[in-house]
């Protein structure tokens, strides 16, 4: 079951009022009827379990009938992903905020092929990051960066605590073998950015300067993978890790 994003200001009385899209949704696809129980969160970390009061065309009601607070995800993802092609870069969005990213920050670089229209794009990224989310049973609205170059994506970089970017001739350094390194500390670990570059790769000079911000360059094997391929792979890899990474219980 979905779980719908409603604004916490608008519940009045243990009673909330669901409009937009949602509505056709829920009558339509999901054919839920009055009596009904339905599952919402405000995108902040609050989830409300209620019974659906009444339907009117132009909007839903909802009773609360409960509501608790829920943790984030132990590791705070951070997908930097090269602007791609359309339908490409919408199904990165969607498929890594299904995997539990929680910031998103697409940027260009040397061999980015320009894609124009960045800014509307943007609007239409936000939302299929927002449905990802709903379908997903997730609590907290993700969110996205406006379009940044390379070289302020490595400055807005500095606040996490792991870097790491994804290169194809990286012959030293796995995922795994990051992750897994006994001489880092996991335990103080909160945040971790991964950069995925555009189809033709980054160009020595971006490696470079992508390591003089303390980004790790790291290999995915052997393969060869397309830009999204590599996103997505890199997304379920650190949602698997993540509970490896926390510390042990006291």
């Amino acid at each position: 079951m979905p779980r719908f994003l409603i604004e916490a200001k608008y519940i009045i009385n243990d009673q909330v009022a669901i409009k937009g899209p949602d509505v056709r949704h829920i009558k339509n696809v999901l054919r839920l009827k009055k009596g009904d129980a339905l599952s919402m969160t405000d995108g902040a970390g609050i989830v409300y379990e209620g019974i659906i009061d009444s339907m009117q065309t132009q909007g839903i009601t909802v009773k609360i009938t409960s509501q608790k607070s829920l943790s984030t995800l132990p590791i705070q993802l951070c997908c930097a992903q090269a602007l791609i092609k359309k339908d490409k870069m919408d199904w990165v969005i969607q498929k890594t905020v299904e995997l539990g990213v929680s910031h998103i920050i697409p940027f260009t670089s040397s061999r980015t092929v320009p894609q124009g229209k960045e800014n509307s794009r943007r609007e239409r990224w936000k939302r299929i990051a927002q449905e990802a989310m709903k379908q997903s049973g997730q609590t907290y609205t993700p969110t996205l960066a406006p379009p940044l170059s390379f070289d302020k994506l490595l400055h807005a970089s500095q606040q996490y605590d792991l870097k790491i970017l994804c290169w194809e001739n990286e012959a030293s350094h796995s995922l795994k073998r990051i992750l897994r390194n006994p001489d880092r500390d996991l335990s103080i670990i909160k945040s971790i950015i991964y950069i995925i570059g555009p189809e033709g790769g980054f160009t020595p000079d971006e490696i470079q300067k992508a390591i003089r911000s303390h980004f790790i360059p790291i290999s995915l094997g052997d393969r060869i993978l397309r830009s999204e391929t590599a996103s997505v792979t890199v997304a379920s890899i650190l949602q698997y890790e993540a509970n490896t990474l926390l510390p042990p219980p006291s």
